[in-house]
């Protein structure tokens, strides 16, 4: 067993103004399969379009909103929803509101797979347009 917490876990700020912060709750020595990270989003802040690679991503707001691009679709998400990205998609993250947005990222290794009518299958409809390239963002700091 794993236990973290997101006040002692070490923080990266995203290389893009006004960018967030993440904070990895799990690390590749805790597992080589599932991902856990907690994101904070300033006000007016948020992440240009990028992709995670091979990953697949659920973007789950826990306070605050998050307002998700994909493409022509904007999706706002607050606590209670969630958006699953699925490998090489491209989205874009914005918090229009004046408070910090909290949201925890779980993210699947390449290979992974959620058996049918798993979270991935239901949440599959807040991103749906496939996309191709790289994520286009420098490492965080």
């Amino acid at each position: 067993m794993h236990v973290a917490d997101t006040e002692s876990a070490t923080r990266r700020r995203a290389p893009v103004a006004d960018g967030p912060t993440a904070a990895p709750l799990t690390t590749a020595t805790t597992s080589d399969q599932v991902a856990v990270i907690h994101l904070e989003i300033p006000p007016d802040g948020g992440m240009p379009e990028h992709d995670h690679g091979a990953s697949q991503i659920v973007l789950i707001p826990v306070s605050g909103s998050v307002q998700v691009r994909h493409g022509q679709d904007v999706h706002t998400l607050g606590p209670g929803s969630a958006a699953h990205i699925d490998t090489g998609e491209r989205v874009s993250l914005a918090n229009l509101g004046t408070e910090p947005a909290i949201a925890d990222g779980r993210g699947l290794a390449p290979g992974v797979r959620v058996p049918a009518g798993g979270v991935a299958d239901r949440l599959k409809h807040r991103a749906t347009v496939p996309a191709a390239g790289g994520s286009g963002i420098p490492a965080w700091r």
